[in-house]
């Protein structure tokens, strides 16, 4: 599976008194603010526009690009 939705491949749920965290690709893009195209939900045109609205709100974010 191609790392192409990393940052959004995270999940919590309420543990014995504390939270369980499950995040098979790690914490990186996340916390480091990275995005990236995923190629199985979204064409190319889409993401752009979308990327083009985020750095508008958030100028610091990494964008990973759409590589063929």
């Amino acid at each position: 599976m191609p790392l192409d939705h990393t940052a959004t491949a995270v999940g919590l749920r309420p543990g014995n008194g504390s939270l369980d965290l499950c995040a098979p690709f790690g914490l990186s893009d996340l916390l480091g603010g990275v995005v990236r195209p995923n190629k199985r939900q979204i064409r190319r045109e889409i993401y752009e526009q979308k990327v083009t609205r985020w750095i508008k709100v958030w100028p610091g974010l990494g964008v990973v690009g759409w590589v063929k």
